[in-house]
């Protein structure tokens, strides 16, 4: 490889990384912004309510989007320079999508009428789902892997600031737990909207109507990544779910708020994983040795940085909860619940890390089977830990489940890259 095409390679990596890192601060932390308003304008109990809908919005999208975030990034990567091909993708892709919303909404249709504290709380759920159909729209995919993500920044930009600044005008009180679901599910459709019409007018997309065994092709090339996006929702998403089956707001809100820093920070590592997956891609294919060197460095600096990370969020976490909902607070356990989880902040980055490794090694259904085991073991676990130990016992479910998969995902990465090495 030549010296000016390895810049080159250089510069869209650390332009990207740029992008990436202003769309993951975008997608984090301006919505974290808004909370120490929420807290004191609803009180606990109704942002404890707010966050376990938007749980069960978010479990709800990832039937939607599937694998394709990795899955189609992955196709679009490879088939970059064939425009017609790259249309192809793209529209079928998208009416996949909407399969998969029609069969989503069926299914929370059941749920609403099985489950009472769905159908207690079904018109604000209600109110949270044109975000789903937003994120159909918004095709991270396509940009990520032609490698242009500034458009997808800029309207991630002006979603969030939408929200933030719709929040403080039309969120006075509990009652308006409804219109701030309601802001935060349009501004996602309208960056939706407006992320369709720049893909289509920048890559010059071509309408292509896909037919049964492309749609059919597309779930089987997102298969694996899906059911592993769903395993891992299993010991994430879901316990804020679980919690709010059997406790009040204010004790969902007690976890939440720990949880809502604890993964903001754990993503900071995010921007560096999505840049850096198309080069780990080829470099896996051309050289598996530098492969693996790069693989071992990066993990390691990773946990290092992220072990940093998580001690100063454990000693400033009274600071922190103060910030984010007031004296009343400290009726609850959401300082040491924060620093149970600053704990599983660095293994949380790591199991993030190493589950694009495995990608990489076309070992999905290794990591499948591993996610698999964690989400059966979290599922067994989390109803009688929530229901007997509230938010502390949930805590401290995390803490072992992020440590459990990122080892185990850590010793399959380097096992399946020696013998890949030889």
């Amino acid at each position: 490889m030549s010296a000016t095409a390895t810049k080159n390679k250089r510069k869209v990596f650390f332009e990207n990384f740029f992008s990436l890192s202003v769309l993951q601060f975008v997608s984090n932390a301006l919505p974290i912004i808004t909370i120490p308003y929420l807290t004191r304008t609803m009180g606990l109990e109704g942002f404890g309510i707010y966050v376990f809908i938007q749980a069960l919005i978010n479990f709800l999208d990832i039937f939607v989007s599937y694998g394709f975030r990795v899955s189609a990034t992955d196709e679009i990567a490879k088939n970059s320079e064939n425009p017609v091909e790259v249309s192809r993708i793209f529209w079928t892709v998208i009416f996949t999508k909407i399969c998969l919303l029609v069969c989503t909404i069926l299914l929370l249709l059941i749920g609403i009428v099985f489950i009472p504290v769905f159908s207690n709380n079904s018109h604000l759920i209600f109110l949270g789902m044109p975000l789903l159909l937003g994120n159909l729209l918004f095709p991270v995919w396509l940009f990520q892997g032609l490698q242009n993500m500034k458009f997808i920044t800029i309207l991630h930009l002006v979603s969030k600031s939408f929200f933030v600044v719709t929040i403080f005008l039309f969120v006075k009180d509990s009652s308006d737990i409804g219109t701030a679901i309601l802001l935060h599910a349009s501004g996602v459709l309208i960056a939706g909207f407006l992320s369709l019409l720049v893909a289509i007018r920048e890559f010059d997309l071509r309408f292509y109507r896909p037919g049964l065994k492309g749609i059919t092709s597309q779930l089987r090339n997102g298969r694996d990544i899906f059911f592993s996006q769903l395993m891992v929702s299993f010991y994430t998403t879901i316990n804020i779910i679980v919690l709010g089956l059997f406790h009040p707001g204010a004790i969902v809100a007690a976890y939440a708020l720990g949880d809502k820093v604890f993964r903001l920070v754990g993503s900071l590592s995010s921007p560096f994983n999505r840049a850096i997956f198309p080069i780990l891609s080829a470099q896996y294919t051309h050289n598996k040795t530098n492969y693996l060197v790069i693989a071992r460095k990066s993990i390691i600096a990773l946990f290092l940085i992220f072990t940093f990370f998580g001690v100063v969020v454990y000693f400033l976490a009274q600071w922190i909860i103060f910030v984010l909902a007031g004296s009343d607070i400290h009726e609850s356990d959401s300082e040491s619940i924060l620093k149970i989880l600053a704990v599983a902040i660095p293994f949380f980055v790591v199991a993030a890390s190493s589950t694009y490794h495995l990608v990489t090694q076309e070992k999905s259904s290794l990591l499948l089977k591993i996610l698999v085991l964690a989400a059966v073991v979290n599922v067994i676990l989390i109803f009688p830990v929530s229901f007997l130990y509230k938010a502390l016992g949930v805590a401290y479910l995390t803490v072992g489940m992020a440590m459990a998969i990122a080892v185990a995902q850590t010793v399959a990465m380097f096992h399946v890259s020696t013998k890949g090495k030889g």
